[in-house]
């Protein structure tokens, strides 16, 4: 299966959200690196991906899906990197 690929307008949206998408983060992992790299990354996958979006409007709530995705994942590696640690 293809990806699809993000309009421009889609992106521009989600360029002009990156603040709010960083606060978003910083509210919920331990701190502005980490929350700067998960967002990094969700933007790379994004654009490498692409989505079928059909507006902008959609975006913002799609990325944040990403973001709180995202967001869950760092917490799993981290509790297995520290039970890794600990065995």
């Amino acid at each position: 299966m293809e990806t699809g690929k993000l309009s421009s307008g889609a992106v521009e949206t989600l360029a002009a959200g990156h603040r709010q998408f960083l606060s978003f983060l910083e509210n919920r992992v331990e701190s502005r690196e980490v929350a700067e790299d998960i967002l990094q990354a969700a933007f790379v996958r994004t654009l490498e991906r692409g989505a079928d979006i059909g507006n902008t409007e959609n975006v913002v709530a799609w990325f944040y899906r990403v973001l709180r995705n995202a967001v869950v994942d760092h917490y799993r590696r981290r509790a297995s990197s520290e039970r890794a640690v600990n065995a």
